[in-house]
């Protein structure tokens, strides 16, 4: 039988996770780090006050592992985005979080799939969809920027694997967003700039981004991670066609009809990925 109430999550989180960058966006928000000590401060502001339902304030050796695999890939796609920007780095590290992901579920945690046909043809059409709907106006690129993208992809794919290890997942939200707002803290101390406005923003950002991740704990655990992870993808997807419709990235006829197409792909791949649960 389909989870409906799985795969809704799912798609939940994926709509927090692709919205959560809007109001940094509109604010013009420049000094990365800073983005990530706001996101630190947000997501334990979020996990504090989700303690009364979810979670539990204990530091746990899963939740920082996941926090501490977050941080990394996060500093691994900044840098990947420096050299060869948003639009190119995103579909890479997207489509290898989905493919990563997925294998770890199947081959390592051996869950099961009412449909292995149906999920190969789901991830096969989410990775040839993504592409499509990131449109790069930049025509060179730096091979540095494409290994960065790589290994985030490859990271951000792993990092459910010791929160699936843990007796559940909801022992490890806490010490997950603790280890994010350590990391986060560092970071804006580093960049030795402090900006109200944009720590504020920030932090509005990170609480969205909690939200979401709490959203796919549950999901994953009603779904699995083979398939409930490469759902929240989507996030790709949903922070494109903020771009695209309320940002007004994209003028250009030819490149507007491909992310069209590539949303469409995209989203028949994730039809027959929720469909292989059943």
């Amino acid at each position: 039988m389909v989870d409906f109430y799985g795969i809704a999550l799912a798609l939940l989180a994926a709509v927090g996770w692709g919205t959560y960058f809007v109001p940094v966006k509109k604010i013009g928000l420049n000094n990365i780090f800073q983005l990530q000590g706001g996101i630190g401060i947000g997501a334990i502001i979020f996990a504090l006050a989700m303690l009364p339902f979810y979670g539990s304030p204990t530091i746990d050796i899963y939740g920082v592992s996941a926090g501490v695999i977050w941080v990394t890939a996060s500093i691994l796609m900044m840098l990947a985005v420096k050299y060869i920007g948003l639009a190119r780095a995103s579909p890479i590290d997207g489509s290898l979080v989905i493919i990563t992901s997925f294998l770890w579920g199947l081959l390592f945690f051996k869950e099961q799939l009412g449909s292995l046909i149906f999920a190969i043809i789901g991830l096969a059409l989410l990775v040839i969809g993504m592409p499509l709907i990131a449109v790069g106006e930049k025509k060179d690129g730096n091979k540095k920027g494409y290994v960065l993208s790589i290994s985030a992809g490859l990271l951000w794919g792993a990092i459910f694997v010791p929160l699936k290890l843990a007796d559940t997942l909801e022992s490890t939200y806490f010490s997950m967003a603790f280890t994010i707002f350590i990391g986060g803290i560092i970071l804006m101390i580093a960049s030795r700039k402090f900006r109200t406005k944009d720590i504020i923003v920030g932090t509005v950002a990170g609480v969205t981004w909690n939200a979401a991740n709490l959203i796919s704990f549950v999901a994953i655990a009603s779904l699995g991670l083979a398939i409930g992870y490469p759902l929240t993808q989507l996030a790709i997807l949903i922070a494109v066609l903020w771009g695209l419709l309320y940002f007004k990235e994209v003028t250009q006829k030819k490149s507007s009809l491909a992310i069209y197409a590539g949303a469409a792909i995209v989203l028949i791949g994730s039809a027959f990925l929720a469909f292989s649960s059943a």
